[in-house]
């Protein structure tokens, strides 16, 4: 409980024979000092005035602080006190510290200090309480009035006691424009008997010449509400109603601006506003026109790290007006792409069938952005001419290598225009080395087909050497036991109806060409089927490799007749001839089935067999291959024997 005192600083004291006595009293009786005092208010000088400006006294006294002690004790102003702080009396402080003396008593006053106001208005109270604290309890005298006499010229007026009752809740400031009725800052305007509601822009109620017509205004300044008697020539205290016009900052949009950086990055925006009354600004950055919260303050702002264009939005306020939001761009620009060069480019310089003797410049390029090409190294000595359409005739030029570079011209500031050189080879083309171009052959799924199965030939054309080839003719005609259903190549195309693929150019990085062409089988036996490379340019010197034949061999399905086991099926799980059927097997309730592996080992065995076996033994899956059966249609009808393939791709 001692923690509970608030002490201020000790001395050291020197005592007489009577005060040591006291003291010792006060030592013995006082143990546990802090326990208990108790505070109260008095008003010892309960009148104050407007007149001569004579203030008020309040006391605080303490009771029980123990020898020497000291307290802190706090204090409010009522809210039912009718004189206002700061306008009617000095701003009271929140609390004293009193000081006891050897008994633990002690006081402390505080002055009501006046303030002469303009407003008429009758005598004021200040009421003063004293505010819990757990450091004391409060006595009897917890609360104390000082009342304010006032001294204004049309003292009391018997028709109009009060003055108009205030609605707290109107707004008093606004933004650029004032256009209200005074009437609506009261919460009744019904006048007493023998009396108008009356707005004055003068504090005296009594100068008629500064009474309003209207109570409607569009001016800021200070207006002055009353009940104003005129038979008697007296009002009712003063109301007065002060109104603020502050001004919305106007965005300068010459100054309010983006800004553009090349590529991935931050940029700073900047704005400016101005305020008809000087006021100062404050900026406030949004990413959206309405909506969500500030991303940043300031005259300048400093953008995440973007990636593309993007918007922002700045609005300016000044004494809580705010202007509407304004965009700003941050603009992105890309870095022009002069595309990648490709490599190995030559032409002809001779007229023959053995290469090209032109060549359109831009499409040595990959992915290039607008732009012009100039030439950097010319063998022929300015006879080169870049024609329309960036086409390049070298017909009749010397050999050599030739340099272009291309630049971009589509560069936005600050991006800057990018260049990109193209080397193109010019080559006597009649004495170039011959080339070897290699087919292969192979079905797509090696598995046992039935009449009318689709099957899937794969040609393969190898680039052996790795250079570039041109006009590359491979013949596949199909025969009459094959008919075609679709084709797809991954360079080139070919014709069903003369059998060609032909592909235009096989670039030195082809390592492969590839042509699927998917067919029905028309007939049962063992068929074959070839592709032949017929020509190219340059020729193809090596003939050992040109041709490629590929044999399979098609059976007629035995799933044909009731009572019949579809002897061949490929349990893979692709959702095709998975399970072993046996033809109408509903109409053989009683059938007796069971298979044997080449040992004679029964693998599986089922009555009434439903044509649901995908190829497992007790084991799993069983290995691909030959085995036996033995079914007993329970018909009455011959036991049947005979044999089934099991046929996987591993």
């Amino acid at each position: 409980m001692l923690s509970l005192l608030k002490k201020t600083a000790s001395a050291r004291l020197i005592l007489s024979g009577q005060q040591k006595f006291l003291f010792f009293l006060g030592v013995l009786f006082g143990m546990g000092m802090g326990y208990g005092q108790t505070v109260s208010i008095t008003a010892t000088d309960p009148n104050a005035s407007e007149a001569g400006l004579d203030p008020g006294q309040f006391r605080i006294s303490v009771a029980g602080a123990g020898l020497f002690g000291s307290v802190e004790v706090f204090f409010e102003v009522d809210p039912a006190s009718t004189a206002t702080s700061g306008v009617d009396y000095e701003s009271l402080p929140s609390s004293v510290v009193v000081n006891a003396n050897i008994f633990g008593d002690g006081s402390a006053d505080i002055s009501l200090n006046v303030l002469q106001d303009a407003l008429f208005e009758p005598n004021e109270t200040v009421i003063l309480n004293i505010a819990p604290d757990a450091s004391y309890a409060i006595g009897a005298g917890s609360s104390a009035t000082v009342t304010i006499t006032s001294d204004d010229g049309p003292g009391s007026c018997p028709t109009a006691p009060t003055a108009p009752p205030l609605d707290a809740s109107e707004p008093t400031v606004f933004c650029d424009v004032i256009n209200v009725d005074l009437d609506n800052y009261l919460t009744n305007t019904t006048a007493p008997p023998g009396t108008v509601l009356t707005w004055s822009v003068d504090p005296n109620p009594l100068e008629t010449d500064a009474h309003l017509i209207s109570s409607n205004v569009v001016d800021p300044g200070s207006y002055y509400g009353f009940f104003y008697d005129e038979s008697n020539d007296c009002a009712s205290p003063v109301l007065q109603i002060t109104l603020v016009r502050n001004y919305t900052p106007v965005m300068d949009m010459e100054e309010t601006v983006g800004s553009s950086r090349c590529g991935e990055g931050t940029v700073t925006l900047t704005a400016l506003a101005t305020v008809e009354d000087g006021s100062t600004i404050a900026y406030n950055w949004f990413a959206a026109p309405t909506g969500g919260s500030s991303l940043g303050t300031g005259s300048s702002f400093e953008t995440p790290s973007l990636t593309e264009t993007t918007s922002y939005y700045v609005s300016a306020s000044a004494n809580g007006c705010v202007s509407e939001r304004v965009e700003v761009v941050a603009t992105i620009n890309e870095t022009p792409l002069a595309g990648v060069p490709l490599e190995d480019i030559s032409v002809c310089n001779v007229s023959s069938d053995e290469g090209p003797n032109t060549l359109d410049l831009d499409d040595t390029l990959i992915g290039q952005d607008a732009g012009t090409w100039t030439v950097v190294t010319d063998p022929s000595d300015g006879t080169l001419v870049i024609g329309t359409g960036k086409v390049v005739d070298f017909t009749g030029l010397p050999s050599g290598d030739y340099v272009f570079e291309y630049t971009t011209n589509v560069a936005v500031t600050p991006c800057e225009n990018t260049t990109a050189q193209v080397t193109v080879s010019v080559l006597d083309c009649v004495s170039n080395e011959a080339i070897d171009l290699a087919v292969t052959k192979q079905l797509k799924d090696e598995i046992a087909y039935l009449l009318g199965d689709p099957i899937t030939f794969i040609i393969t054309l190898e680039n052996v050497e790795g250079k570039t080839v041109t006009d590359i003719v491979v013949s596949d005609l199909l025969d009459d036991a094959f008919q075609y259903e679709g084709h797809q190549a991954t360079l080139g195309d070919y014709d069903p109806a003369t059998g060609e693929w032909t592909i235009d150019n096989l670039a030195a990085t082809d390592a492969t060409a590839t042509l699927e062409i998917t067919v029905i089988s028309t007939a049962t036996g063992t068929l074959q089927n070839t592709a032949t490379l017929v020509s190219s340019f340059p020729n193809d010197d090596v003939a050992s490799n040109n041709t490629a034949t590929v044999s399979l061999q098609v059976n007629r399905s035995q799933c044909e007749d009731p009572g019949t086991i579809c002897n061949i099926f490929s349990p893979d799980g692709d959702g095709i001839n998975d399970r072993l059927t046996l033809v109408d097997h509903t109409a053989y309730p009683n059938n007796n089935f069971e298979v044997f592996d080449r040992y004679g080992n029964s693998v599986f065995q089922m009555d009434r067999y439903d044509s649901s076996w995908d190829g497992t033994g007790k084991n799993g899956d069983l290995p691909k291959g030959t085995y036996f059966y033995i079914l007993n249609l329970g018909d009455g009808s011959e036991v049947v024997k005979g044999w089934i393939q099991i046929v996987r791709n591993n």
